[in-house]
């Protein structure tokens, strides 16, 4: 309702990127800075009035972690523990906290506490992205893909048949996708994620990030061959896939795709390179 948020994580530290929060009022025609300069973003969400944003990088004086604003990203407070962040969701009134080695939290009360369920202590797990469908939420780190019913207050392993961890997953009914980060590319399941399948029409590589907007599943996708990164599409489920990469050539990782109503509808790629999960000294 505020305009369209981005966070740049860079670690191209020669270019002085700005590695904070920019916001569009006009549809991304052009964008200023809304904090949390030199940080380091690694994941946006919105919920119960507020923005939340997960920081990869120390400042001067203030921790990585996850902030909070409630005034449009005008100004940002921390909340939650101190660790470099990688992904940030609200289910409910439950926020769940993703950490790159310190597996998952959630705060069932807005932040005020937390609770580690996913891993133990600093050893808990680098954890990839956290997806939310109503009162289930679905994680994964390298290892394990999991999936909660009840907000993340309790955590079982998520179906069968998948293997490699989940950068995505997106549900329609009883059709689930589940986006795959390595070799494994898209896994289908028609029984509402009870069991799943490799998609046949799905080249050997990766994907990395999944919506469904306009009765139409769209995915990204790293080529092995080209090494540039593709668009794809699905009109039928996520049966057979269509490649719809925008005319100028993707090298970036693209990290999400989100949807944006209006008339006409808009699809939004958020792109990152290859430093994503790079190391820095400053975020240990």
């Amino acid at each position: 309702p505020y305009g369209i948020y981005a966070g740049e994580f860079s670690g191209s530290w020669g270019s002085n990127p700005y590695n904070g929060i920019f916001v569009s009022h006009n549809l991304g025609e052009t964008w200023t800075p809304s904090g949390l300069a030199d940080r380091g973003v690694t994941d946006i969400t919105y919920g119960n009035g507020n923005l939340y944003a997960t920081i990869y990088y120390w400042g001067i004086e203030d921790p990585p972690g996850l902030y909070e604003s409630n005034d449009k990203g005008a100004s940002w407070t921390k909340i939650g523990p101190d660790f470099s962040a990688s992904s940030v969701a609200v289910c409910g009134d439950n926020i769940l906290l993703g950490g790159y080695s310190h597996g998952l939290w959630v705060s069932q009360d807005k932040g005020d506490t937390w609770v580690q369920k996913l891993g133990d202590g600093m050893y808990g797990g680098d954890i990839m992205s956290i997806s939310v469908y109503g009162n289930m939420a679905i994680t994964s780190d390298y290892y394990n893909n999991y999936i909660s019913y009840d907000c993340g207050a309790t955590w079982e392993i998520l179906g069968k048949n998948v293997s490699g961890y989940l950068s995505g997953v997106s549900i329609v009914g009883n059709i689930w996708l589940a986006c795959s980060g390595t070799t494994g590319g898209i896994y289908r399941s028609a029984d509402s994620g009870q069991t799943f399948y490799p998609v046949a029409d799905w080249s050997p590589n990766p994907c990395y990030a999944i919506t469904y907007y306009n009765n139409t599943f769209y995915a990204s996708s790293h080529s092995n061959y080209t090494g540039y990164y593709n668009i794809l599409k699905s009109i039928d489920k996520g049966r057979t896939w269509q490649d719809v990469t925008p005319n100028d050539t993707v090298s970036n990782y693209v990290h999400n795709l989100s949807w944006l109503a209006g008339s006409p509808g808009f699809l939004g790629q958020a792109r990152q390179g290859p430093l994503r999960r790079h190391r820095h000294p400053a975020a240990q």
